[in-house]
Parts: C-alpha cells; structure tokens; sequence
C-alpha cells in the first residue's frame, strides 16, 4: 500500500497535465476560524449545515467547505467566496468558470481529502469501523472474483480488504458522477494483500487501464483511494500536500 508523504511542500500553481494533488486536512479549527468561514459560504451552503443533527459534525462541515474553497481559490487566484459551485444530476460538485480545474472532495472523522486535476477525478476516505454485516454486504456489492478472493483471506486481512475495495468503488462512482446508480458488483478490484491496488472489471463499458487506481491510509484507522481518468494511457503523478489555515 502506498504510503503517501504530507511533508513537502505543494504548490497549486505548479498544477499541470498529467498531475493529481491531493491534500489533507485536519477540519477541528477555533471558532475565530469556522465564524470566518461560514461568511465564505453559500446560502446553499450553509443550508446543509443546518441540516447536522450535532454540532460537531455541522462544525466539520462548515470547515470542511471552508478549506475546499480555500484550496480551490489557491488553483484559480481567486477569494474563497468568490467562488460558485455546480451539482450533476447525481450531487457531483463542479465549479463554475473552473478554467479546467476538476476536483473532488471526502470527508470522514475529523479529516478531510482534497483531489485537484485537469482530468476527471474521484477520492474516498472511510474510517474502518467494525462492519457487524460486512459477509452480507460482500455477497450484495462485491463482484464474484471479488467475494472469493474475500472468503479466501484469513479473518485478520479482511477488514482490510473490505474498506480498500469499498474506497476504491466509491472513489470510481464520484469520479464519474454516477454515485450509486451504477452497480457496485460490476466493479472489480484487487483484493490480494501486498498487490498493487487496480480494476479488473467497470461498468458501462469502460477500460479499467484508463483508470488507474491508488489505495492508502492516512491514519491506521481511515483508508483512503483515488482514481483518474486517463486515456491517454499515462500513468499520472500524484502530489500530496497538508492544508492548513491561511
């Protein structure tokens, strides 16, 4: 699994063709931080704020969006509120006069994952929780390779083995904008431990070679995944950055 470093320095405006930034983000900030933040958001925005149950997780939401636009404005030389956002038939977020810029964005516990390209871009986090139904789930959403390689690990992998494969499929329906309209079980990925992370089979048709995959964590309780689309039969380079206040 690849074990991404946050160490380095990213700069948005070295963004190029072929490139994928990804950042994270740690979303529990000061209140200064998430007053100032909810003034960047949109009436839309801060709509679905109100919607959490909790305040914690309103909280999270409020900054999540906040470094989104943050980061975002970074690429395109632009205030954070100037920003406008669009949503697909199935709730994918586009901007709007984006100059080519495609991102996509997760969120899970107190962090979020940000992925910047040119190209179609999809990214899942998820924190691996105990699954009291995860057999069940396997035999619904798992393809038939996919469930055998699954009962054939032993007990201690397959925790393991379920969230990598969940992040992957999810990370593919974002980047796409399909979400869950398309079926999970015709989505195959790799599940053998110590093999590189890849589709083997996607709906509609598509080449799972014009979608390379990336699986990793960022803690040891939360995975992560991200897939592009490209064609052009390059593998592209991934950038990882940490994303602060500013």
């Amino acid at each position: 699994m690849m074990q991404p470093d946050w160490s380095h320095p990213l700069d948005p405006q070295t963004l190029a063709e072929g490139q994928v930034h990804i950042w994270r983000a740690y979303c529990v900030r000061s209140p200064e931080f998430l007053n100032q933040t909810k003034l960047w958001l949109s009436a839309d925005e801060l709509q679905r704020a109100a919607r959490f149950r909790f305040e914690r997780d309103r909280d999270r939401f409020i900054t999540g969006r906040g470094f989104l636009r943050q980061i975002l404005g970074a690429y395109l030389n632009r205030p954070p509120e100037s920003l406008q956002f669009d949503y697909g038939k199935y709730g994918k977020p586009s901007l709007v006069n984006a100059s080519g810029i495609q991102f996509n964005l997760t969120h899970s516990e107190d962090w979020a994952l940000y992925a910047i390209a040119l190209i179609p871009v999809g990214i899942d986090l998820e924190a691996m929780r105990p699954v009291p139904q995860m057999e069940s789930i396997v035999q619904r959403y798992f393809s038939p390779q996919e469930q055998k390689t699954f009962s054939a690990l032993p007990e201690r992998d397959q925790a393991l083995a379920f969230f990598r494969a969940w992040t992957c499929k999810e990370a593919y329906l974002k980047a796409t904008g399909h979400g869950l309209t398309l079926p999970l079980n015709q989505i195959d990925v790799e599940l053998t431990p110590n093999k590189l992370p890849k589709f083997h089979q996607l709906p509609d048709g598509q080449r799972p070679s014009h979608w390379p995959l990336w699986s990793f964590n960022i803690s040891s309780q939360l995975q992560a995944a991200v897939t592009v689309q490209s064609k052009a039969g390059k593998l592209p380079a991934l950038a990882f950055g940490e994303w602060s206040e500013r």
